[in-house]
């Protein structure tokens, strides 16, 4: 499995939920159909801007209808991948330029993102590598 991170969208200034961001962004657009595509809670119902893509997301309670064990067994399951992806994001945070309230133009915290991903990229592939041989 590669894991390899780049944006699909221009940064947009201030506090925006994840979901919101993703539909209005044309990011579904740039991701291949036969990708499978994660997200964690914040993008429940992201299948209905991908209707040719596998989608995966945990499974919520609500008040009326707990979890039953399967599902249970599935988040867990989707947790321990998603662990990669939240790790990946502690690293980008190393750097203040991502870590910090960023006060400068939006394009340039683009080109600061690219930046730290250029750097973050090999850092992942590495560890994936050298996981994957033990």
């Amino acid at each position: 499995m590669l894991y390899f991170y780049r944006p699909l969208s221009p940064s947009s200034p201030g506090s925006k939920h994840d979901r919101k961001l993703f539909s209005h962004s044309g990011a579904a657009a740039k991701i291949p159909p036969e990708t499978t595509v994660g997200g964690d809670c914040g993008y429940q119902g992201i299948q209905d801007d991908l209707p040719d893509h596998s989608v995966i997301t945990p499974f919520k309670k609500s008040k009326h209808y707990p979890l039953i064990d399967e599902q249970k067994r599935l988040n867990q399951e989707f947790a321990r991948g998603r662990i990669i992806v939240e790790n990946t994001i502690r690293q980008f945070k190393h750097f203040a330029v991502l870590a910090q309230r960023f006060r400068h133009d939006v394009d340039k915290y683009d080109d600061a993102f690219r930046s730290v991903l250029a750097i973050v990229n090999p850092r992942i592939q590495k560890r994936v590598a050298a996981a994957a041989m033990t």
